[in-house]
Order: C-alpha cells, then sequence, then structure tokens
C-alpha cells in the first residue's frame, strides 16, 4: 500500500477502522491507569518504580496511538474543532477534556511514583481524580453513539454498560499480566479480574439479546401507537456502514460474535484464574497470551458493534 492509498483509506467518509482502533487501544489505556490507581490506594500492589515506568509508558501508548488514529481522519478534526467550544451540548468535547485532564494528572501521578517511589498522599489524590476523568472519558465514548437517536442499536443504555465493562476488563486484564510478570499478582486482584469479568459477560450478553430482539420491538410499538391513527407510517431501515455487510449472513455475524466471546472474554479470563497455581513461567506465559486475545476479542466485538448498526426511520 503506497501513500496515497492509504492516505485515501484514512480520509475515507466512513472510515470506522480509525473508530475501532481508538475505542480498542485507548479504552483499554484508561483501564489499565484506572485499576492501577485503585490497587495503589488499596495498596495491592508495592509503590516499585520499574512497575510504574512500564505501566505508564505502555498505557499512555495505548491512549495516544488510540487518540491519533481517529484524529487523523479529516473529518473527525472538523467535528471536534467545531464543537469545541460547545462542551455543555457535545458529548465528543465532553470526552476529549476528560481525555485530556485524565493525561495530565496521571502523568504527574506517575512522576510522583517514579519520582519518589511512592504513591500516597497528594499523589493518591492526583490518581483519583485521574480515575474520575478517565471513567468520565469512557462514558463519554459511549454517548458519542447514544446521542445518533435514530441507531437504536447504540442509543440504549446497554452501549455505556459495554463501554465502561470492556475498558475495565481489558485494562485489568493487562495489569493482571504485568503484575505476573513483576511477581506482584495477589488472590485480590484475582477476586476483581474474575468478578469484573462476569459482569462485562453478562452486560455484553444482554446487549447482543437486545440486538437481535429490539427490531420487533420497535415494530411493536410503531403500530401500537398508531392504532388509533387514520395514516399509517412505513418504517424505513438501513444499515449505517452497509458495505461491511456485501458478503456477510446471518450465520457469519454467529460465528463472528463466538470468535469475540472465545478472545475478549474464555481465553484471558481461563488465562488469568487457571494457571495461578502453576510455575511462574506457565502463569506469565498464559497472562500474556490472554492480554492480547483480549485485544484481537474487543476488535471483532467493536467490528460487530459498527456493522449490526441500523438506521430506523418513520416514512
Amino acid at each position: 500500500m503506497n501513500w496515497f492509498s492509504l492516505r485515501k483509506f484514512i480520509e475515507g467518509n466512513k472510515n470506522i477502522y480509525l473508530s475501532i482502533i481508538f475505542t480498542t487501544l485507548s479504552s483499554a489505556g484508561l483501564g489499565i491507569v484506572i485499576w492501577t490507581v485503585f490497587f495503589a490506594f488499596f495498596e495491592v500492589i508495592p509503590p516499585d518504580r520499574w512497575f510504574a515506568i512500564i505501566i505508564f509508558f505502555f498505557s499512555y501508548f495505548l491512549i495516544i496511538v488510540g487518540a491519533f488514529s481517529v484524529m487523523s481522519n479529516t473529518r473527525n478534526r472538523k467535528v471536534l474543532n467545531s464543537k469545541i467550544y460547545c462542551w455543555k451540548k457535545s458529548w465528543v468535547t465532553r470526552q476529549a477534556l476528560c481525555l485530556l485532564g485524565g493525561c495530565i494528572t496521571g502523568i504527574l501521578f506517575f512522576f510522583g511514583w517514579i519520582a519518589f517511589e511512592k504513591y500516597d498522599d497528594f499523589w493518591l489524590f492526583l490518581g483519583g481524580i485521574t480515575s474520575f476523568l478517565f471513567v468520565g472519558a469512557l462514558i463519554g465514548m459511549a454517548m458519542n453513539f447514544i446521542s445518533h437517536r435514530t441507531i437504536l442499536a447504540w442509543s440504549n443504555p446497554h452501549t455505556v454498560r459495554i463501554f465502561i465493562t470492556m475498558g475495565l476488563w481489558s485494562g485489568i486484564v493487562w495489569l493482571n499480566m504485568f503484575a505476573q510478570v513483576f511477581n506482584f499478582h495477589t488472590p485480590v486482584i484475582g477476586i476483581i479480574l474474575i468478578l469484573i469479568g462476569i459482569l462485562t459477560l453478562i452486560f455484553k450478553r444482554k446487549y447482543w439479546i437486545f440486538i437481535d430482539t429490539y427490531q420487533q420491538k420497535f415494530s411493536r410499538n410503531i403500530n401500537s401507537s398508531e392504532h388509533n391513527h387514520k395514516s399509517q407510517s412505513d418504517l424505513i431501515e438501513y444499515y449505517v456502514y452497509p458495505d461491511l455487510l456485501k458478503d456477510v449472513n446471518r450465520l457469519k455475524i454467529e460465528m463472528l460474535r463466538r470468535r469475540a466471546f472465545l478472545l475478549y472474554f474464555l481465553l484471558p479470563f481461563c488465562a488469568a484464574t487457571m494457571p495461578v497455581e502453576l510455575a511462574a513461567w506457565v502463569s506469565v506465559s498464559a497472562s500474556i497470551i490472554g492480554a492480547f486475545s483480549v485485544f484481537a476479542g474487543v476488535a471483532i466485538e467493536r467490528w460487530l458493534f459498527f456493522a449490526e448498526a441500523k438506521h430506523f426511520l418513520l416514512k
């Protein structure tokens, strides 16, 4: 692929792959920092300098790469610039402000940890602000999609839940991997990982059930509301990204869902929990496999999130 082709790909009006990269990588980076602050607050992980350095550079690398990928598109930059002064109404601006503010306070938090090899008092206060802002960034990420009212696959309460839990799940799987590498793993991390994993699975399962049934429910609501009216409106539906489903039928959608489930949940969950009592090299290797598996699974889940989205309009 030459430079012209790459530029054409990036500048595509409906280039969802940049959004997939952003929501997959950046949410994982946010989750890693949120859980690092959480476990530091309860002193689950020691204030080791090299652990903080690795966590800082890796999580910020994911956040920056994700943000750069989505902002490399001219259309996305124009949308952000046009709404930069409308933060009270625009979730794009709120998300950007939370992300920027959290990155600044996060740098200060990690500076205190790395420079003084401690994370108490003032540094934990900064870490708490960072976690608060990063959770706000995850919520803003979801609300950007919920604001599209005619796309019912996005504009529903399930969207916020899956974006928050997916970010936290990706983050704790990666943090567990680093804890295994540094031999900082404790039962507390394992218990939290299990709870977040089950919660993520429940919310994602409920979302897929909603996707499979919301069209019939919406049609019934329209028919019942117009029962006493003389004129009958027609329901128009069409895919937001029809090119994604050119050669994809229902069986392939189900197959992709199973692959997403295997990669984002089942494999990481088993890799993080089952080998804990085995030799160190086994648990470390398994946690590394599970961490990279999360990326693949969430990327497939995000692709499905865009591919299955439909506009619903009344004619």
